[in-house]
């Protein structure tokens, strides 16, 4: 296991990209291997305390990261621990491996990512899961799992994958969302699904009304939340249980086609 203790929890923003398991083989490269600090650059070296070998497919981050922006970016193998809150863009496009936030992730969590798993245990900012301006695709594989709530836009222009918010989300949640999995088990923002092609939305706690642009279909059973069930007690235990064992089915945005899914549970 490699350990890189943050020297100092303040200052300015480090961009971390480049550094995660797999990228080195030597301790010797990876301490002189040179981040973006502010408008400078400084060696892993002079802002981490490094312990144990790189080459290891287990590393941990410690100490207050809030300031360090895009760990894990780009991640493909391995597993990255951080103990303590970390900085924007944590686990974006990510491919594979998994990451663990043992506190609160700043917005941007899991941008554009294409496999992997995130599990946060705090909350999570703005845009978790989304696409980038400009994009046309958020998260297209893998999985997000925030223990507290999301902000704004979670599941932006989402293609593929699942994110769930266990303890809720912002406004505009699966925003322009192409497909794909998102689901909530407590308070949601309004808006919800807004200018959505296809996927699933399953809110299941307290939530705003559907956007206008949704028409309810119908009250759906067990047998079409089945495989929602599974998929939410594979990924949070016995916690997916909470999923309801009939929801109102909405469909919509119409004024995009009208083949996305929300679901809510029954007032």
């Amino acid at each position: 296991m490699l350990t890189l203790q943050l020297k100092k929890p303040d200052g300015p923003r480090i961009d971390a990209r480049g550094l995660a398991p797999g990228q080195f083989t030597d301790i010797d490269l990876l301490a002189a291997f040179s981040l973006p600090v502010g408008n400078q650059r400084s060696p892993v070296a002079g802002l981490f305390d490094i312990t144990g070998h790189p080459a290891d497919a287990e590393w941990h981050l410690t100490g207050d990261c809030s300031r360090v922006d895009y760990a894990g970016h780009g991640l493909s193998n391995g597993r990255l621990a951080i103990d303590g809150p970390v900085g924007r863009h944590c686990g974006a496009r990510m491919r594979g491996g998994r990451i663990e936030v043992s506190s609160d992730a700043d917005d941007w969590l899991g941008a554009e990512m294409r496999g992997g798993e995130i599990r946060v245990r705090g909350d999570a900012g703005r845009c978790a899961g989304g696409g980038y301006t400009g994009s046309k695709f958020g998260m297209r594989g893998g999985s997000i799992v925030i223990a507290g709530r999301a902000g704004p836009e979670a599941g932006r222009q989402m293609r593929r994958g699942v994110l769930i918010a266990v303890g809720g989300c912002g406004e505009l949640a699966g925003y322009q969302m192409r497909a794909g999995t998102l689901l909530t088990f407590g308070p949601a923002g309004g808006n919800p699904g807004l200018e959505m092609l296809r996927g699933t939305i399953g809110l299941f706690g307290k939530s705003a009304a559907p956007p206008a642009t949704f028409r309810r279909a119908c009250r759906a059973g067990l047998t079409s939340v089945r495989l929602l069930r599974s998929e939410a007690q594979r990924l949070l235990g016995a916690h997916g249980r909470c999923i309801p064992d009939e929801v109102d089915l909405y469909n919509g945005d119409l004024l995009r086609g009208g083949r996305g899914e929300l679901l809510m549970t029954p007032d």
